[in-house]
């Protein structure tokens, strides 16, 4: 009489199950390093950029800025992209004269702006950009971000405004000033946010994970509570500073 035996995995059905699960664990493994160092490239180019943005003012005898597109604001006319697929720009310029009076003027957001003045702030925005030039020795006068890192936003302490859509400039002057900010990135695990002083080169970097996330969230619902999170950070900032 023969002997019965529970018929279990073969050697070659084991490894194969293996092989499948170390090739995803590779795959979201690479994923998750290959966001993380683009964000922390990204810092990295945006500290060096800081310095050299307050000598290029000193040198060029100008203001000197870093212009955030941080949505397509002719888009916004229409059905806005959706957020993965939509591309951020920081653009690094001189302005071309150096006699020009810097016009400050009120930063909004999307929401603040009626249909007639967001053309009215596109047409604008248009118009400014003639006054500019790009600096070449800064990453070619332009970065792209793209997805999954991205720019939260702007905050500017002394003007208690915090900038998630359409543009946002950070100004540099001759006389060693700058616009008082902090730029807030994610790469959709962790917030990291930049600290410019309005005087010298002490920039302040730090990063905090994003609170209550899961698997199940979809991209844009990461950006809502990190974009929440991040304001958080830049009101008690901008208390502490007062």
């Amino acid at each position: 009489m023969k002997n019965k035996r529970n018929k279990g995995f073969s050697l070659i059905e084991i490894l194969v199950a293996l092989a499948l699960a170390v090739m995803i664990f590779t795959i979201i493994g690479s994923f998750n390093f290959t966001s993380k160092q683009e964000s922390e490239e990204l810092i990295e180019d945006l500290m060096t950029s800081i310095e050299s943005a307050t000598d290029e003012a000193a040198l060029r005898n100008t203001n000197v800025r870093f212009y955030f597109e941080l949505t397509d604001p002719e888009n916004d006319l229409e059905d806005p992209e959706e957020i993965e697929d939509q591309v951020q720009t920081i653009s690094f310029e001189y302005a071309l004269d150096s006699g020009e009076l810097l016009e400050k003027k009120e930063r909004l957001n999307k929401s603040e702006l009626t249909q007639t003045q967001l053309e009215e702030f596109i047409k604008e925005q248009k118009s400014q950009k003639s006054n500019y030039g790009k600096i070449r020795s800064l990453k070619e006068g332009k970065i792209d971000i793209k997805y999954p890192v991205r720019i939260l936003g702007i905050g500017y302490p002394n003007e208690n405004k915090f900038i998630t859509t359409l543009t946002s400039s950070i100004y540099f002057y001759p006389d060693g000033d700058k616009d008082p900010s902090i730029i807030f990135i994610t790469e959709g695990e962790q917030i990291h946010y930049l600290v410019i002083p309005p005087f010298g080169l002490k920039i302040k970097y730090d990063s905090v994970y994003i609170e209550s996330i899961n698997s199940d969230l979809e991209f844009e619902e990461l950006i809502e509570k990190a974009n929440a999170q991040a304001k958080e950070i830049f009101e008690k900032i901008r208390l502490e500073a007062n």
